[in-house]
């Protein structure tokens, strides 16, 4: 059974030569995903005089309420943009396709089933945060490869995308789990480069996962110091 430190190695393998793309892909990506929303804030003490009158916060209450649209769309958009980057990054293992930025928005007929995915899954992992912290991050990591389902078999319904989840992570939440925990050494030291190693770390991070997917799903990879060198089994296993 890999481990953590072979979906690294497998994710670095796929990236040599191949870094501006995956860079430029997650930064639009993270952009379309609501990045920026926060550009649009006011500042923090705008309702701070608690001497308003109705009349007088009228205008910041526009304000909030466009934000909260903007935050709304963004997440809209979003969420086809994830299924799409998904996409991509599982493309990085095939030998036979070739990623793009194209990519992103390859799942865009199906929005509003992306869009609904995205809401189920935030109001189960909501509901089951009320119970408890704890049990919100496991449903989180139960949840967690809907969206690659999704993104593989568009014409999967947003439920079956879930249950599929769920089963695939029986016994995978703590994997992956520890495998992003992995990671933690290089965000620290993101800290002292003023945020600009994510652009780097982010790419890395989501090939490991999206390696991670592939082996739970059977699409086993074995790869060499040559990234263009591969061995692929796309035999299924059971589950």
């Amino acid at each position: 059974m890999k481990k953590a430190r072979d979906f690294r190695q497998e994710a670095l393998s796929v990236l040599p030569g191949r870094w501006g793309l995956a860079i430029g892909a997650t930064l639009l990506y993270s952009i379309l995903n609501g990045g920026l929303t926060g550009l649009f804030s006011p500042s923090p003490d705008v309702s701070a005089n608690t001497g308003l009158t109705m009349e007088a916060f009228a205008p910041y209450a526009t304000i909030f309420l466009v934000i909260f649209l903007i935050s709304i769309v963004f997440s809209a958009i979003g969420a086809s943009v994830q299924l799409g980057y998904n996409m991509l990054l599982l493309k990085y293992y095939e030998p036979e396709q070739k990623p793009g930025i194209g990519d992103l928005f390859c799942r865009f007929h199906i929005f509003w089933k992306a869009f609904g995915l995205r809401i189920v899954m935030s109001i189960f992992i909501t509901l089951w945060t009320f119970l408890f912290i704890i049990p919100g991050i496991i449903a989180s990591y139960s949840y967690a490869m809907a969206p690659y389902l999704m993104a593989e078999n568009p014409d999967m319904g947003i439920m079956e995308a879930i249950r599929r989840s769920k089963e695939l992570m029986q016994g995978n939440k703590w994997r992956l789990f520890c495998l992003h925990i992995s990671f933690i050494g290089w965000a620290f030291l993101c800290i002292f480069t003023c945020g600009l190693g994510t652009l780097f770390l982010s790419p890395y991070q989501m090939l490991a996962e999206a390696a991670f997917y592939r082996e739970i799903t059977g699409k086993n990879v074995v790869t060499y110091a040559n990234a263009d060198e591969f061995y692929y089994d796309s035999t299924t296993s059971a589950q």
